[in-house]
């Protein structure tokens, strides 16, 4: 599992978060498009044992963020105008083990362009009344549920999640449904605990409807 940070404003923010990934055992750390320096003086100091974490940090940019799988943060649990549905950190075991956990700018989060790219989105609980949370306290929390449930190691891997994805979005053009519905067939399948074994029962099930609607 990589932690992905995107255009972080504040340098301490960044050290902070290399420190949290550090007390739970994360290594990889990206930057998307930083707007400060993680070898800024503040986020070397913020981050006391994890400055390893800093030195290997890799600097990306969406292209090579969007190759991967997302699981993007949000502080909306509902997003109407993507049709997302977020899950909570307690409930991740269907991340596969190469996923990335992306997290927005201090200031506005992950922007809705950036959300509808994600194969998945995240939200915390909070407070109606002050539901913003600081940057590298959300990571630990996201980190602490990670490390209690485990990744689930036998369920299948991103790329073949996507194949599947794919030819679910086929059926749905063939049908001539409306584009909505491959937000929600997104929204569902990639919350979902996907065995290899079944994975290859509904590829079988999703050729044979392919074959009779053409």
């Amino acid at each position: 599992m990589r932690i992905a940070l995107f255009e972080t404003i504040t340098p301490g923010n960044i050290g902070a978060v290399a420190r949290a990934m550090k007390n739970f055992g994360f290594k990889e750390l990206l930057l998307v498009n930083p707007q400060c320096s993680h070898l800024d003086n503040e986020s070397l100091q913020r981050a006391c044992h994890g400055v390893d974490i800093l030195s290997e940090a890799k600097l990306v940019g969406e292209r090579e963020l969007f190759k991967h799988y997302v699981a993007g943060t949000t502080s909306k649990a509902f997003t109407r105008k993507t049709h997302r549905q977020a899950a909570t950190p307690d409930k991740l075991g269907f991340l596969p083990s190469e996923a990335v956990m992306l997290f927005g700018r201090e200031d506005n989060g992950l922007p809705n362009r950036v959300l509808k790219k994600c194969d998945t989105v995240i939200t915390i609980p909070t407070s109606t009344s002050y539901s913003s949370l600081n940057l590298s306290h959300a990571v630990a929390i996201i980190l602490y549920e990670l490390k209690v449930s485990g990744l689930n190691k036998k369920s299948i891997s991103a790329g073949y999640r996507g194949e599947i994805l794919k030819r679910f979005y086929n059926l749905s053009d063939l049908c001539g449904r409306d584009e909505s519905l491959k937000e929600y067939l997104k929204n569902v399948f990639n919350r979902s605990i996907i065995y290899e074994s079944e994975a290859k029962a509904l590829m079988g099930l999703l050729t044979e409807l392919e074959k009779q609607l053409k």
